[in-house]
């Protein structure tokens, strides 16, 4: 399984120094099962981020973003084969905690852009 793993400082969202996202295609999820819950905030470009996490036990599972509602991004740690998932960029850098950087060589200081997602991509299918 090889997605692009993106490296996070999401601190508040995680309650630790990074997160793990891994982006998908909502056409590419064969099956999604369970109940979730959904919390809906507003992001850095204003438009809505929509969280979903499980009501059991308050894990986010993954989230959909207003601007790309083809795609979602899955919290990594949800994953049965996270030891299978290779991060392939890194987000936010220049707020992120210096020893928690991964060292990737695609990232950006903040937001991702079309040149970090599309350099992510052909990274990922390299990899495959």
């Amino acid at each position: 399984m090889c997605w692009p793993v993106i490296a996070t400082p999401a601190k508040k969202r995680t309650g630790s120094a990074f997160g793990l996202s891994v982006p998908v295609e909502a056409e590419d999820i064969g099956v999604f099962s369970g109940k979730t819950t959904t919390y809906v905030r507003a992001a850095e470009s204003g438009r809505n981020v929509h969280y979903e996490f499980c009501p059991a036990c308050g894990t986010t599972v993954r989230w959909s973003l207003d601007r790309a509602p083809y795609r979602y991004i899955f919290a990594a740690g949800t994953f049965d084969a996270i030891h299978e998932l290779k991060p392939v960029g890194e987000m936010y850098t220049a707020v992120a905690l210096p020893w928690a950087r991964l060292g990737c060589e695609l990232e950006r200081p903040g937001l991702s852009d079309d040149s970090l997602k599309k350099a992510m991509i052909e990274r990922t299918r390299a990899m495959r």
